[in-house]
């Protein structure tokens, strides 16, 4: 069903429409008909749920153009005239089509496809639901198992200072105790991390923000941090992380 409207100073020309409509492809229910710019405008606000608006340019007061000056219109229209001229200007405006009087079916048919194709389809209730539905929140490794001599101890999130890797081994320095052996490598572990508490600053360390003990300008365009517990060695902010590392920092 499209709801729509009739914009048409000729009487015979609003009953012509009316027929054509009735025997069109598309259930249609006309809502009013106007005959003047401003008995068009008020039949325009006072329907907003129009889907469609047939309206002719010459009306007996002015023309139609001057309808979209007093209301704003943001139904689909079809222009329908005697006269080709108006052809640009109404293509300027909210329109589907422009019909040449007299009308004939398949003209009308044409266009009133052509809106259908254009027609915005109707949302399920449920699909908008689900749009505007709370996304799930990821989940982040929080827990790590280490071997310490012939014993396994856990590490929770709390009490990890920083990663690093050496070698081919990956190790978890806690903010107390000695630094262990983890299981992975840098990047796969990096991708189980919550990346607002967790921040890769080189190939070879992962920090977090109470492990930063001081951070300093190196260079140019360069940052060196120094660790709590300290590292071993220098520990430069990557270049290419730069940019990222000081966003992270200010966040």
């Amino acid at each position: 069903m499209i709801r729509a409207l009739i914009i048409e100073d000729e009487p015979h020309a609003q009953r012509e429409l009316m027929r054509l409509l009735e025997d069109a492809p598309f259930k249609i229910e006309v809502l009013g008909v106007a005959d003047s710019v401003e008995d068009g405008a008020e039949l325009i606000q006072s329907h907003s749920s129009a889907e469609l608006i047939f309206m002719d340019i010459q009306l007996s007061d002015g023309l139609s153009f001057d309808i979209f000056e007093k209301v704003e219109i943001t139904t689909p229209v079809i222009f329908t005239t005697a006269f080709d001229e108006y052809a640009i200007r109404a293509f300027k405006v909210n329109s589907v089509d422009y019909l040449l009087k007299p009308v004939v079916p398949e003209d009308l048919s044409s266009a009133l496809q052509k809106f259908e194709q254009n027609r915005m389809p109707r949302v399920p209730v449920e699909a908008i639901m689900k749009a505007f539905a709370q996304p799930e929140q990821p989940i982040y490794k929080s827990r790590w198992i280490a071997k310490v001599g012939d014993k396994l101890k856990t590490y929770s999130t709390e009490e990890v200072a920083y990663f690093y890797a050496d070698d081919d081994s990956l190790y978890l320095v806690p903010a107390q105790g000695s630094p262990v052996i983890i299981d992975g490598t840098l990047s796969q572990l990096m991708e189980k991390l919550d990346p607002k508490r967790y921040f890769q600053i080189s190939r070879k360390v992962i920090v977090t923000y109470s492990s930063l003990d001081q951070v300093e300008k190196y260079g140019a365009s360069q940052f060196s941090v120094e660790l709590k517990p300290q590292f071993e060695e220098r520990v430069l902010v990557s270049r290419s992380r730069t940019k990222e590392f000081l966003d992270w920092l200010n966040q």
